[in-house]
């Protein structure tokens, strides 16, 4: 008998860790998510570069669905073995995980989601992409951006006398430049411009856009 009562005990134990791991993650989220929009805000004010919300969007719903593929699983498993072996009826097990395991994790697997992206910003986030010379941190703004790619363009048509056709460009930039209107506000409108994500966005390096024509 002692056994068999540890044994629920156990999982008991397991369910209020996870309970206490995603009231902990929830409260972490509502001070960080609005200090993020703070400071996603600050940077844009000042010019400097920010991640494009639709990229914020595919990575949070990347996210979500990880989350909820990990949490409601192990979630369910863990209430249904408690209620099995406490003798709870077919029925009203199958109540609690649907309205607990499956539906009151949909929110809170949003929340692990967040997490879990915060977690990997350095590879996705362009304004976590920051490059080190000297010791000091480099955070091209978004003037840096459009001046690198001038030049660029400008010593093209120097050389070949005519503007490039074609210019492979970084997505990030390609979508930042795309929010502000730079293509057109600078007479880019005759250049098609090709975004890709296999391009590196250093700007030292001239690898954040390439001529393919």
């Amino acid at each position: 008998m002692d056994e068999i009562t540890t044994i629920p005990s156990k999982l008991e134990f397991l369910i209020q860790l996870l309970n206490v791991t995603s009231g902990i993650i929830v409260i972490y989220c509502l001070f960080s998510m609005p200090t993020q929009l703070i400071r996603r805000f600050r940077r844009k004010w000042n010019g400097k570069a920010v991640s494009p919300i639709s990229l914020i969007f595919k990575k949070i719903l990347k996210g979500w669905l990880l989350a909820l593929l990990i949490l409601v699983p192990t979630s369910s498993l863990l209430t249904y073995s408690v209620l099995n072996e406490t003798g709870a009826e077919p029925g009203h097990i199958f109540a609690v995980i649907v309205t607990q395991s499956i539906i009151g994790n949909i929110l809170t697997s949003f929340f692990y989601g967040y997490v879990f992206i915060k977690i990997n910003k350095s590879k996705w986030s362009y304004s976590a992409k920051e490059e080190k010379s000297d010791g000091t941190v480099v955070e091209p703004t978004l003037d840096d951006l459009v001046s690198a790619l001038k030049k660029h363009i400008n010593e093209y048509v120097n050389v070949n006398g005519v503007q490039p056709k074609s210019i492979m460009i970084d997505y990030n930039i390609h979508t930042m430049f795309f929010e502000h209107g730079i293509y057109k506000i600078n007479g880019f409108d005759s250049i098609k411009f090709i975004p890709s994500a296999n391009i590196s966005d250093s700007i030292n390096q001239g690898l954040s856009w390439k001529v393919i024509n």
